[in-house]
């Protein structure tokens, strides 16, 4: 061996398979320790922060009435819907209903774009509300020459004000039978559609408002014949699928919703998840997400009372990016929400999408007023 060959030093060798497997499996201990630790550090602020909170005094308020539905006495009692005539309802019985909080909401043309879409495309010729907190005379010209509109201020005690704002406006989704039922003229409507208030009516609401009707007489059938000794249908919610909801922890759009007269058990429930699911630190929570706890909560077991039924979203909702803008594509509920599905369309393409669709005048287009707006954020000092 030469002298070069003395000095030479070897690699050393690749470790055995054995000893990569143990070194995997410590490092995978070590992560999951640290996922343990962050878990409990954060369950000990949350415990420190329900303590704490003011808003845990409305739901200790209602913590005897939420687990339970308390309209389900026999003094209550009303014909169960499977075993009525199985009609489409009339337009005096149906009800649309958004919301519109906030001073940045009050400047924006998203109702009177609802409302007209409603009224247009969607051909809708029943109720129509809005839940706004905004001047009493802010949305007097649409109910100049139609008795079918009805503005329902809100009220402060309604007003969650130790909240994120974002919440606090979605919290008003669970709040919407409160406000009808205060109005006795409405005393006739017992099917509602809630709508976001920058979604638009593409089309008939009629066919999907019949599909939402056999849903619910399917529904209340499997219900009655699950439970033969019920006496009134299960309140119940129907909303549309999220977009990839199945796999997501969020499966159910809050955007638009199905709910009638009888659906008040399953707002209670998720107005207390939205107030419980609140963490000052995380904005990332939304009443989608409060809705899916009640739905886990329901398919375990831990409250009852409530049915929460998912429709597909192909054939009603459209969430378009440019090329159905550009395609004019239409469907029953169109949701641009001008976030990560809709920022990069143009404005100008959806002042036009919007205008086609709205079947606007040349007078109206060429006056300028645009029907489009940017995302609405609520800010929070922005409710009044």
């Amino acid at each position: 061996m030469g002298a070069s060959d003395a000095s030479f030093t070897p690699y050393p060798p690749y470790p055995s398979p054995d000893t990569q497997l143990r070194r995997q499996r410590l490092i995978l201990r070590a992560f999951v320790a640290v996922l343990f630790v962050a878990f409990e550090l954060w369950r000990r602020r949350h415990d420190t922060y329900r303590q704490l909170n003011p808003l845990m005094k409305v739901l200790d308020a209602e913590n005897n009435t939420a687990m339970e539905p308390a309209h389900l006495s026999q003094a209550d009692m009303v014909e169960p819907i499977h075993r009525r005539p199985p009609t489409i309802a009339l337009d005096d019985k149906r009800m649309i209903l958004t919301v519109s909080l906030g001073k940045e909401a009050a400047k924006r043309p998203l109702v009177e774009r609802a409302y007209r879409s409603a009224r247009g495309p969607g051909q809708f010729k029943g109720y129509f509300g809005v839940v706004t907190d905004a001047p009493e005379n802010r949305y007097a010209k649409l109910q100049e020459n139609d008795d079918r509109i009805y503005i329902f201020q809100v009220k402060e005690e309604d007003i969650l004000k130790d909240i994120h704002p974002k919440l606090a406006v979605q919290y008003f989704k669970t709040l919407l039978l409160k406000y009808v039922s205060e109005v006795p003229e409405l005393d006739s409507v017992e099917y509602f559609n809630y709508i976001d208030f920058d979604i638009v009516i593409g089309e008939n609401i009629d066919g999907f408002d019949a599909m939402i009707l056999e849903k619910r007489i399917q529904a209340q059938k499997e219900y009655f014949a699950a439970h033969p000794e019920a006496t009134k249908d299960i309140p119940t919610i129907y909303f549309f699928e999220e977009i990839d909801g199945a796999t997501k922890k969020e499966p159910f759009h809050a955007g638009q919703f199905s709910f009638d007269r009888n659906s008040e058990h399953c707002f209670r429930l998720w107005g207390k998840e939205i107030i419980e699911c609140f963490l000052p630190h995380k904005y990332t929570l939304s009443d989608q997400i409060a809705i899916a706890r009640v739905g886990r909560a329901l398919d375990a077991g831990n409250v009852t009372g409530c049915k929460l039924v998912t429709t597909p979203r192909d054939r009603y909702i459209l969430f378009p990016f440019m090329k159905e803008i550009e395609s004019r594509v239409t469907k029953t509920f169109i949701h641009i929400t001008n976030t990560f599905r809709a920022a990069m369309i143009p404005e100008q393409a959806q002042v036009e999408y919007f205008a086609d669709i709205l079947n606007l005048t040349a007078e109206e287009r060429a006056s300028g007023e645009s029907f489009y707006a940017k995302r609405v954020q609520p800010l929070a000092d922005d409710l009044t």
